[in-house]
């Protein structure tokens, strides 16, 4: 590869690094925070905080219709400008938020006590609230991821968690840690994020000159688009969050608290892959029409994260009942098994999610929407067999079994559709040296000339 080459990989790794950077930063921030929690709320607290949370999540996904992966995509090919975006998206924001109220009521008077026994119904109706402050975000920031704004899009992405780590401190002096109260703290987190999301997107359009109409060309492509990624999104959270109702059905909220922080603990190892595919779905978006670079730079960042990853597994298996003892205390050290049966398959999606970004950039979110389909019925199928027989460690074998099958299914049809082989994906290469001398030497000229 040339000097062209190590331009496109210069930039790319510059805004990975700086995702990662806010990736590893919000790892602090949350792995901070919900040691507070654990600490604070104890097993069942957590797991009714997680359950009333989720339950927000849950409508977002349903109700956000794929809009920030189509402003990504629509941005990132140029195909609008920022100025018609931005009022666009806001526009879609209000829909969405008084469909996604509407809906949320729907669900609690009439499924409430079927999928959420055992939490109480006030705190489900105040995170309703976050509902509309989370789509307005979700729409905004990806403008930033758009236009390569990682600072923005990063800044962005911590400002929340700066703000709940210091206010979930000041409610532990105060002697004021209730769930109701962490909710709280939730919706005024997520309103300071919408009003830094609104000063930063003064610096690329003025409301001056912001297109003050719905763009209806823009909204028929967003949809047109979103729609295929939308199923994708939903699919991809009951895959990832399903294990959770299913536990409070079969066991209790208390169980769900542990299970869910020896889960989140395993998805760290994912910040390295998501702050790379990041960067990789609109930069495989903008190389439309160059197939060389799109075939050389995804496997390249892949073989390289699925090492980095696989490495930091092993690591976090062996200190994992230390980690956990120490840190949440013993009341949480079942966490640890649910941790290590879950790692192998953590790695294997890292992977997954990588070529899932490719796929998606080059226009074929479809592909990613069937075999979301399949993941989700194998998670649900093996969620149902083994949380019986096995409690948490059931569930976590189960989310290993549908994230290997998902990324051997994937691998096989990425490798089909941009002809190169699997070994390029996984295994590291001589050359990789060469490129990374030939990248750390314009580096060096890219800092003497400035």
């Amino acid at each position: 590869m040339g000097s062209s080459t190590a331009t496109n990989l210069r930039v790319f790794l510059k805004n990975s690094i700086l995702t990662f950077s806010q990736r590893f930063l919000n790892l602090i921030l949350g792995t901070a925070i919900s040691i507070i929690l654990a600490r604070s709320l104890g097993r069942e607290g957590v797991g009714v905080l997680t359950l009333t949370l989720l339950f927000s999540t849950l409508v977002v996904t349903f109700v956000n219709f794929g809009v920030p992966a189509a402003s990504v995509y629509l941005l990132g090919s140029r195909q609008y400008h920022i100025s018609e975006v931005v009022f666009s998206n806001l526009s879609i924001s209000v829909m969405q938020s008084i469909l996604g109220i509407i809906a949320g009521l729907i669900a609690l008077f009439f499924f409430g006590d079927q999928i959420l026994a055992n939490i109480e119904h006030r705190y489900l109706f105040w995170v309703l609230l976050i509902i509309p402050l989370r789509l307005l975000n979700l729409n905004l920031r990806a403008i930033f991821q758009a236009i390569s704004d990682f600072r923005a899009f990063n800044l962005t992405a911590i400002t929340g968690m700066l703000f709940t780590l210091p206010a979930l401190i000041a409610l532990y002096f105060c002697h004021s840690f209730t769930i109701l109260n962490v909710i709280f703290v939730n919706i005024l987190a997520q309103l300071f994020t919408f009003i830094l999301v609104l000063i930063l997107l003064r610096g690329y359009v003025s409301h001056l000159k912001i297109a003050l109409t719905l763009n209806m060309a823009y909204l028929k492509d967003s949809v047109g688009y979103g729609l295929k990624v939308y199923i994708t999104s939903i699919f991809t959270f009951f895959n990832y969050k399903q294990d959770r109702f299913i536990l409070n059905v079969y066991l209790t909220p208390a169980s769900v608290g542990v299970y869910n922080v020896g889960a989140n603990l395993s998805e760290k190892l994912w910040m390295l892959s998501h702050s790379v595919s990041m960067v990789l779905f609109p930069k495989i978006a903008s190389l439309e029409n160059d197939e060389r670079q799109r075939r050389w730079i995804t496997p390249f960042i892949a073989r390289h994260v699925f090492t980095g990853t696989a490495i930091a597994a092993a690591i976090l298996y062996v200190l994992a009942p230390f980690l956990i003892g120490f840190f949440y205390g013993q009341e949480f050290i079942e966490a640890a098994d649910v941790l290590r049966i879950i790692l192998p398959g953590v790695v294997a999606l890292t992977v997954s999610r990588l070529i899932a970004n490719d796929i998606a950039g080059r226009g074929h979110p479809g592909i990613n929407t069937i075999l979301s389909i399949i993941m989700v019925i194998i998670n649900l199928t093996a969620n149902i067999i083994f949380i019986p027989r096995m409690g948490i460690r059931g569930a976590a074998l189960a989310s290993t079994v549908s994230y290997s099958f998902n990324a051997l299914l994937r691998l096989v049809i990425y490798c089909h559709i941009a002809q190169v082989s699997w070994l390029d994906i996984f295994l590291l290469k001589r050359s990789d040296l060469q490129e990374w001398r030939r990248l750390a030497a314009q580096l060096r000229q890219h800092s003497s000339n400035r």
